[in-house]
């Protein structure tokens, strides 16, 4: 969840970032013209809040509940098979964001070129990603249904490593 409040944040500081009146503030979280301090404190206390009251509802009531719920073997193949599509996630990064972090900040006009480029690549990784995590699962024995499951754990690790891209494009202008 803190991954989607990031980038919707991000999303919103970009917006302010690329109106005209704001292009000179692009090193800076707030200017005169678009946010002021008051408001950005303010938005860092509602994500802060936010934080503190989902956090805990979802590790005490939700996450609970469908350990309650699923029986122990279901719940530990979920759990072993979520680890597995993290074991390669280093696949669908290889250093493109940081690249990008250091590309851009030291040039805003190369912003255009390299996002294009980088999410090129990042298809291709994600193929790479998804053929492997599937040549792996193949060669341990998985089953029709586990390999289902790894194909949505799969897709969401690469809907995280787009989110991590583009959150890298707003870091890149602070």
């Amino acid at each position: 969840h803190e991954n989607v409040y990031t980038y919707a944040y991000g999303i919103l500081y970009l917006w302010f970032l690329t109106t005209d009146e704001n292009k000179k503030c692009r090193k800076k979280i707030w200017c005169a013209n678009s946010l002021n301090a008051e408001e950005v404190s303010l938005g860092h206390s509602v994500h802060a809040g936010l934080n503190l009251l989902i956090k805990p509802i979802w590790i005490l009531l939700i996450d609970a509940a469908v350990q309650e719920a699923l029986p122990q073997e279901v719940y530990g193949n979920y759990f072993a098979l979520f680890n597995f599509s993290l074991l390669f996630f280093i696949v669908l990064d290889l250093g493109l964001n940081s690249f990008n972090i250091t590309e851009v900040a030291q040039d805003n006009s190369k912003i255009g070129v390299l996002t294009g480029s980088i999410i090129g690549l990042k298809i291709i990784l994600a193929v790479a990603y998804v053929l492997i995590i599937l040549g792996v699962g193949a060669v341990l024995g998985y089953t029709s249904q586990e390999f289902g499951l790894l194909l949505i754990l799969g897709a969401i690790q690469i809907l995280t490593s787009l989110t991590q891209f583009f959150r890298s494009i707003v870091s890149s202008l602070q």
